[in-house]
Formats: C-alpha cells, structure tokens, sequence
C-alpha cells in the first residue's frame, strides 16, 4: 500500500466545505494546479458531514466560520468517522484560542486566508505523509554484490512483499555480467525493484559517490525499514556499505544488519524472524546465481544458515538480524 498522497490507483478524493465561493473555487483551482486530486465542494456543514457518511474522502478541508452547522462539528464529525483521515482547518481569524479550539476538534493543520498557493500544498503534503501508516512505507535493502541482499534476508524481503510494500534492492558494485543477470531475475521473482549503483565500495574507492546516491534514495524513498550488511564483516565493502547505510538511515524508523557468509563472530542478532514459509522461495531466488559458482550463493549453504539460526526460535528456518534502530513491538 501506498499513501493517498502517492497512490497510482486513482486522485486523492477531497471533501471542501466553505461557504465563500470565491474562496471555493480557489481552493479548487490551487488543488488542480497542485497534483492529482479530486474535489466535492458544499457550503453546509450539515451536508458536509452526511456527505461523509455517504462516501469516502482521502482529506477533509473546512472553513471554520460556517453558517449553521459550523467548522468546529465538520471536524469533529470527519474524525469521528474516521480518526485517521487528515482534516485542514481554514479561517481568516488570527485569535489564537479560535485556532486553538480548531486544533482541540481534532483538526491537523490549519490554514490561514488569504490563502497561499505553496502553503497550501506544503500542508496537504504534510498530513498526509504523517498519515502514513508505518507498514504502508517501502522497504529499502543494501548489498554490495548481487546476491548479498538475497541470502541474508530475501525470506524477510518476501514477507514485506507479502503484505503489499514495496521492496527495492540497491547493490553497490561496478560488476557487470552473470551475477546482474541473476539480480535482475532474482528481484523480478520476488517482486521488487532492483538499482546495481555502478558506485564502488571498499578499498581503492571513493564513497561520497555512494553516500550521495543513497542519500537521494532514502530521502526521495522515505522507507520505513532498511536492511544492511553488519558492521562485523570480515569483506571491507560490505563493511563501508553498512557504515554508509546506517549515516543516510539516520531518520528511518526500523534499521536492521543482516547476516552474510562473511560476517564475523562479533555479529548479535537479537531478532530472529522465521522463514520456514518462505524458504522455497529464497533458495528459486538464489538459484537463479548458479551460473556465477560463488559457494555462498549456493542452497545448501543457504539453507545451513537458516538451520543453524533456527536453534534461536524454535529450530525453524530463520534470518537472523542485529537491531540497530526499531519502532516494532515484536523485537
């Protein structure tokens, strides 16, 4: 799922209640202009709270000096219905307990007249990103070479696609060829996007390239969960793509380092999610490597791993992670 503010599927449906239709149309042409939404406009606070029991609306914008039924019960009403919805508040008065009261109905962010077009905009944006549930985010994954992402944790990766979020794998390597192939093939199977950087990590290369890449991605991705290598790994560049990941992560709510075949003792997962469901699927993506010969590629090895973590949870089939950041209860 995505937020309203981003969803392909259709505009984001508007509800605008205001009694000035100057003011009205205003609001229209300015959402016009501003992407892709779908206005209904009514001047009663009355229909506009039987307009909401009627059909569905993505935002709720309300003056607040509304004849009859004012701006005050539209507020409370639309959240009444349905506590998550975004509702802006519009008022030409500056008295701060009239918009204090607007903010006590439940309203998320008010708008002041004469109104302003990227004031406008810059506030829709705003509550309906905060809107966003969590689990509705995309999930970024790091590696450095194709594969990486896969092995440690592509059963994991399986069960955010499972639940409809979107899945990019980013691989941090100049490598062209047989392993690409697999990448491609591999993303594909498991229903995600995949970016190889052609932006080296490890020794001999410079990483401000890399750091301003994923820095671009997350801020442009605004992920809720990103999985990167450990700190711990014997493999230089999986140990500058972690150091890297982890800085541009810094306002990710969930950061977790996976496993690899060369991670170290030092590593401590203290979550182990079990992909006993998924396992069928992690080994289909990590055949697709066969023709590359890397031993840690292989299912066998794969599937060793998984067992020897499994002792943690139930001798199941697990990926272990190190939680290096977490909003999730179940951690």
């Amino acid at each position: 799922m995505t937020s309203p503010l981003d969803r392909p599927e259709g505009p984001i449906r508007v509800l605008i209640v205001e009694d000035a239709m100057d003011h009205a149309l205003l609001l229209v042409a300015l959402l016009k202009g501003a992407g892709n939404f779908e206005t209904t406009q009514t001047q009663d606070g009355g229909h506009a709270i039987q307009l909401m029991k009627d059909r569905e609306f993505d935002l709720v914008v309300t003056d607040l000096n509304l004849p009859g039924t004012d701006g005050f019960a539209v507020i409370r009403a639309a959240k009444a219905a349905a506590p998550d919805r975004p509702v802006l508040a519009t008022t030409g008065f500056t008295n701060p307990g009239y918009v204090d009261e607007a903010f006590r109905a439940g309203a998320d962010e008010m708008i002041l007249k004469p109104l302003d077009r990227d004031d406008l905009v810059m506030k829709l944006k705003e509550v309906l990103k905060a809107k966003e549930r969590p689990e509705d985010r995309p999930v970024l994954a790091v590696g450095v070479r194709p594969g990486d992402v896969e092995l440690g944790c592509g059963g994991i990766l399986h069960q955010h696609r499972s639940r409809g979020q979107e899945v990019l794998i980013i691989t941090l390597t100049d490598d062209r060829g047989v392993e690409e192939e697999g990448a491609r093939a591999a993303a594909e199977r498991l229903g995600a996007r995949i970016i190889a950087a052609r932006a080296a990590v490890g020794e001999g290369a410079s990483s401000d390239d890399v750091q301003r890449f994923l820095e671009r991605v997350v801020k442009e991705m605004r992920p809720s969960t990103v999985y990167a290598p450990p700190s711990q790994d014997a493999d230089a560049p999986l140990r500058d793509a972690h150091r890297i990941t982890r800085s541009v992560s810094a306002e990710v709510p969930n950061l977790y380092a996976y496993f690899t075949a060369t991670t170290g003792l030092d590593y401590r997962p203290t979550r182990f999610v079990d992909v006993e469901k998924e396992m069928g699927v992690k080994l289909e993506l990590l055949t697709v490597y066969n023709e590359s010969g890397r031993p840690d590629l292989a299912g066998g090895f794969a599937q060793g791993v998984a067992r020897y973590w499994g002792r943690f949870a139930g001798f199941s089939a697990v990926e272990p992670l190190e939680v290096l950041r977490t909003t999730e209860k179940d951690v």
